[in-house]
């Protein structure tokens, strides 16, 4: 799914930690809209933003929480 025109910059939500921005701190900004789920760096939002559809989100977040992935 391409991201043009899909989110607004104000969409995009990041983790308390990384506001206000921190030098040596990357996070990740998320948008959730009908269009489904934007996923950017916060250290450079304007390169590359990964788009999912909510499907594709919904089955990422049930794997996370069944463990399924190792850190």
């Amino acid at each position: 799914m391409k991201s043009k025109n899909l989110f607004r910059d104000e969409e995009f939500r990041t983790p308390e930690m990384c506001n206000p921005p921190q030098d040596g701190i990357d996070c990740v900004a998320v948008a959730i809209n009908k269009n489904g789920v934007a996923v950017r760096s916060t250290h450079d939002p304007k390169k590359t933003t990964t788009v999912f559809t909510n499907t594709e989100w919904r089955n990422f977040i049930t794997s996370v929480k069944q463990g399924n992935f190792s850190v």
